[in-house]
């Protein structure tokens, strides 16, 4: 006789951590050994049975089993080319994966923590990148690129990952506006007023000398 007696994900990806799994696996375990039914969950899993017997007085016996259910790649990242981002303003993104069932959940995949430490983005509740990536980031430079690796997970498990691209210029130098002079006081040039009443006399002058 066959029986459940608990079931343990053992971590496979860097960042996950292995626990007791207390959700549905999807599993069913009949006492004659039998295992049947649609897997709910994606991953590796060390999922504890209890042997028994028909011997009168015979203890039964734990038998770890481990259980691999692949992800199913069908969730796939589509975004590769993140908009550009200006160092010391304010940017959101949206990534875009196709195939998964439900919510998208964002993360960076691996041990790397590029996003956070060194761009200063996160992704929000909405699965959005946000943040303001420091202007240091250029190091002097006026744009640099960075390859990041995405993990895209939904609601069933699938997994997806991919390589977006994502561009850092500065910002660009605000030019000084050209400065208007007023027409105060005296000026040279013919169009002021100053000009206008020099042009007056010059043309009395002229008259009285004909006449």
């Amino acid at each position: 006789m066959w029986t459940h007696q608990g079931l343990l994900r053992v971590a496979e990806e860097l960042g996950e951590v292995s626990g007791k799994v207390e959700d549905d696996l999807g599993l069913i375990l009949e006492h004659n050994g039998i295992v049947h039914g649609e897997p709910k969950l994606f991953g590796t899993y060390l999922w504890t049975m209890r042997v028994d017997d028909d011997t009168p007085g015979a203890p039964g016996v734990d038998c770890p089993i481990l259980v691999r259910i692949p992800h199913d790649r069908g969730l796939t990242v589509v975004t590769q080319n993140l908009p550009v981002a200006i160092a010391g303003r304010s940017y959101r993104a949206q990534l875009e994966a196709v195939g998964g069932d439900g919510e998208i959940k964002w993360s960076e995949y691996g041990a790397s923590h590029l996003l956070e430490d060194v761009l200063g983005l996160r992704f929000d509740a909405t699965g959005s990148l946000v943040g303001t990536p420091p202007v240091g980031v250029l190091q002097g430079d006026d744009e640099r690129e960075f390859s990041i690796m995405l993990r895209a997970q939904d609601e069933r498990g699938r997994i997806g990952i991919g390589v977006v691209n994502l561009v850092v210029k500065a910002a660009p130098e605000r030019r000084a506006e050209p400065r208007v002079e007023d027409d105060v006081g005296c000026q040279a040039g013919g169009g002021g007023p100053m000009g206008g009443l020099v042009l007056l006399v010059g043309l009395a002058l002229l008259r009285r000398r004909r006449s």
